[in-house]
């Protein structure tokens, strides 16, 4: 419980804003897919979904992703027909999340591409701009580091970004004083439910705000409710080896 008492999950999703309903619609897929433990509760995992469809759509499409992949790495695994069923039933939500995705962001004569370019362009304004990401796989390290490294003490300009900077710093103290938990979770994360869903949601999501973002204020904000799944790492790691629910699935 002491993931959510993070810096950031009290200062930007603490008002009645997108960030807050957000954060519950990421905690809703989450309780649909991990909370039975062997199957997917489809009430709570849809309903978070579609209530991160109604306000951030891209973050709809990365919760079905992290879903549909952590649901395929094992199906082959274990092969059953309810699996099957529920891993095409979550391929049909990701599909339908990216359609909605597309007719809400991009117009007709427009490319997911030209998307990406017009919006990132739109963050680059300001004294917090940091650069645009490269295009191509070779930006994903850079957007790796601009979302879970930076602002860099050095770079802080104001109060608020230097404890920004404090908080990051602070995530890599921690990282490191777990290093050899987190190395055991890393290495057994298909042999538990939670960790097969938060690994690919938070390089999902990492991808997608690492390319469109390009200013340290939004960053700091839109990184804020991947804090518990990156946090999740530390904690997962001594029952991360195989769960009963997992070895009766």
């Amino acid at each position: 419980s002491w993931i959510f008492l993070w810096p950031s999950l009290w200062f930007w999703p603490s008002s009645v804003g997108k960030e807050a309903v957000s954060l519950l619609a990421i905690g809703l897929a989450t309780l649909g897919y991990v909370g039975k433990g062997t199957r997917v509760s489809w009430v709570p995992f849809l309903a978070g979904v579609a209530l991160a469809l109604a306000i951030r759509p891209h973050v709809a499409v990365v919760l079905a992703f992290a879903a549909v992949a952590g649901h395929w790495v094992t199906t082959w695994e274990r092969f059953n027909a309810r699996r099957m069923v529920e891993s095409l039933l979550l391929a049909s939500v990701l599909v339908a999340s990216l359609m909605a995705m597309s007719n809400f962001f991009v117009g007709e004569n427009q490319s997911l591409v030209d998307f990406w370019t017009f919006w990132s362009g739109q963050t680059l304004a300001g004294g917090s701009s940091i650069g645009a990401v490269p295009v191509g796989i070779l930006g994903s390290p850079v957007a790796f580091v601009n979302i879970w490294m930076r602002p860099f003490p050095w770079e802080a300009g104001s109060p608020t970004t230097f404890l920004s900077a404090l908080e990051v710093v602070l995530l890599w103290w921690l990282v490191w004083r777990n290093r050899q938990g987190i190395l055991v979770a890393l290495k057994n994360w298909r042999r538990s439910r939670l960790l097969r869903f938060s690994l690919p949601l938070l390089v999902g999501y990492t991808l997608m705000i690492g390319y469109t973002f390009g200013n340290l204020g939004i960053i700091a904000r839109q990184r804020a409710p991947m804090f518990p799944f990156f946090l999740m790492l530390m904690t997962c790691a001594p029952v991360s080896k195989t769960s009963r629910a997992d070895r009766r699935e």
